[in-house]
């Protein structure tokens, strides 16, 4: 009768040694995944930093008159009339040089469609959101000739009061451009 007791004694034996050893295991695979992760969103949050550094500080933000509450562009001699806009205005100006013609390039801060790229978990995440995340930093582009390039749409077309006409165009891939080209239909010359 000793020899089944000893042999029910080696089998829990076993049994524990066995739970310890899948419990352990599991263990260290759940910890090595939440570390991976942690590392992975460390890595992210230092990329999407230097995306949005980089795309942000391409733009100016555009002063404004607090009295009239109209926003300047100063380079290039334009203004909005007091714009119905809940973010702050910013721009890009270039100047008409080496062939380029001068270009006012209008955004928002916070940019539209920066959503994904503060939400990304990982980088394949981060860096499918950063071509929409760059089109809409780049923002409404505003020009007095009408531009052929298929990937931007004419949101308006827009006569001043010094007798010019300028276009506002916005990447398609940012269609909430939309509503800022909107905005920029009171724009004026100084």
């Amino acid at each position: 009768m000793a020899k089944p007791k000893q042999k029910n004694n080696t089998l829990i034996k076993y049994l524990a040694i066995f739970t310890l050893v899948v419990v352990t295991g599991y263990a260290v695979v759940y910890k090595t995944i939440i570390y991976n992760n942690a590392a992975n969103l460390a890595n992210v949050t230092q990329t999407r930093e230097l995306i949005t550094l980089a795309s942000d500080g391409r733009n100016k933000k555009a002063p404004v008159d607090a009295p009239s509450g109209n926003v300047y562009f100063p380079q290039s001699r334009l203004f909005v009339t007091r714009p119905d806009i809940l973010f702050e205005l910013t721009y890009y100006y270039q100047p008409a040089m080496d062939g380029n013609k001068e270009e006012l390039s209008v955004s928002v801060e916070p940019t539209y469609g920066s959503s994904p790229i503060y939400s990304a978990k990982n980088m394949l995440e981060l860096y499918s959101a950063v071509p929409k995340y760059q089109a809409c930093n780049r923002g409404v582009r505003v020009v007095y000739d009408k531009i052929t390039d298929q990937k931007f749409t004419l949101n308006h077309t827009v006569d001043l009061n010094n007798g010019k006409k300028v276009y506002l165009y916005s990447e398609k891939s940012c269609p909430e451009l939309s509503t800022l080209a909107d905005v920029l239909t009171n724009l004026k010359s100084y």
